[in-house]
């Protein structure tokens, strides 16, 4: 089953800072850096191959993804790298927000929204509207956050999906009335 299908069309919505004692840190090329960034997705969803073999499927060879400029992390007050994303321009000038990720201990602090306010601002800076995502149905708290600040769920008709039905059941675990979610059906 595919991923689901997000896009903002503007940055808006909301903006909120970091809770006390994190930090945002770019991402430098270094075998260390791609540790701690392979460190944060293989917390809860492993992956198999090495490190440096994931990163270089999902990140390196990403169209549009330059890691020293998309890429960062949020980092505790010890250091550790405990979420991630990148603010990808597409060769078409669209923005995707890639591989938003934390590691399952820091979810829950606040994270989040500073998170997806970095990087929608990343893609603003550079004019990277409409932005689009992809997320999976079990991520509710992630995909709460994405509608909050504007992204809509994209249906596309290709019935092995089921994209209506899904997002159907995704807001009725939110608690949110389908008839206030704007969506956007595609061919």
């Amino acid at each position: 089953m595919e991923q689901l299908k997000m896009i903002i069309f503007e940055r808006g919505g909301e903006n909120c800072k970091l809770p006390r004692g994190f930090f945002f840190e770019n991402y430098t090329e270094s075998s260390e850096n791609v540790g701690r960034w392979a460190a944060i997705i293989d917390s809860d969803t492993p992956f198999s191959g090495t490190p440096e073999a994931f990163f270089d499927s999902v990140i390196r060879k990403r169209p549009g993804l330059v890691p020293e400029r998309d890429l960062f992390f949020i980092t505790d007050s010890s250091g550790r790298a405990v979420a991630t994303s990148a603010a990808v321009t597409n060769p078409d000038g669209t923005g995707y927000v890639h591989m938003f990720w934390s590691v399952p201990e820091a979810r829950g602090k606040g994270l989040g929204k500073p998170l997806l306010t970095e990087t929608l601002d990343r893609l603003a800076s550079r004019g990277s509207f409409p932005a689009t995502l992809t997320t999976d149905d079990f991520r509710l708290p992630a995909i709460k956050t994405y509608l909050r600040f504007g992204f809509v769920p994209m249906i596309s008709p290709e019935p092995e999906n089921d994209y209506e039905n899904r997002w159907r059941a995704i807001f009725e675990k939110l608690g949110v009335d389908p008839g206030t979610v704007k969506t956007l059906y595609t061919k």
